[in-house]
């Protein structure tokens, strides 16, 4: 898919003729295209992540692009690449169904946020250097086949100062697999070596939800 900008400064109206379609979002995705899915989501990562205005935003292996909508929800103006190796759901028509039903559930009439999807490579972003506030990459570093180049890669990609977010579902002991996708978890020390001897300084790690504690956000900083 070629590179498309979706700048979404309109009102958004014809809801009504695309709400049908929002049977795409699958499993709990779904449940974030809803009111008390966009209020949870804002509420638990709005501290975290700390979006503001007129920020460049990328997510790497962004999926559906859904939790990314609900964030341009944080700010005004912000500029969001979706990368991913499948962009099937990043299609226009898709897309645009995503930001609407999101939209609409927030009570939100105008969308302000320019989304840029991106087809990344195995060892590639495909996104530009020194370009980015923040990364974020939620749930998908663990299946990345070339994990330390892909990460070599999003520190091109961030500007100096910038940040980059790890969201993950942490193992407490060794060897452990994730229940979906077979591949091994990461534990706390694997994670922050990883991102260290790849170009990055740890900064801390916040527990997303204490109630369930395995899923924690790790923040970095680019390396001097």
């Amino acid at each position: 898919m070629k590179k498309l900008i979706l700048c979404l400064f309109c009102w958004l109206t014809g809801y009504a003729a695309t709400a049908q379609r929002v049977d795409w979002a699958i499993g709990i995705n779904k449940w974030y295209t809803r009111k008390e899915g966009i209020d949870w989501l804002l509420a638990h990562y709005r501290p975290i992540y700390d979006f503001r205005p007129n920020e460049k935003v990328a997510s790497i292996g962004a999926g559906q692009g859904i939790r990314e909508v609900v964030f341009s929800l944080m700010a005004d103006s912000l500029t969001i690449y979706l990368q991913d190796l499948d962009p099937y759901w990043l299609e226009p028509d898709r897309l645009t169904t995503v930001i609407q039903a999101i939209y609409k559930s927030a009570a939100r009439d105008a969308c302000s946020a320019t989304f840029v999807p991106v087809r990344g490579k195995e060892k590639e972003t495909k996104l530009p250097k020194q370009y980015f506030d923040k990364i974020i990459v939620e749930n998908s570093l663990h299946e990345f086949t070339y994990q330390a180049e892909m990460v070599q890669q999003i520190r091109e990609n961030l500007k100096p100062d910038g940040q980059l977010f790890v969201w993950e579902a942490i193992a407490t002991k060794p060897n452990r697999k994730h229940t979906d996708c077979g591949k091994p978890m990461f534990t706390d020390d694997t994670l922050i070596k990883l991102l260290t001897d790849n170009g990055f300084r740890f900064v801390s790690k916040t527990v997303v939800d204490p109630r369930r504690g395995k899923d924690a956000v790790f923040i970095f900083f680019p390396a001097d």
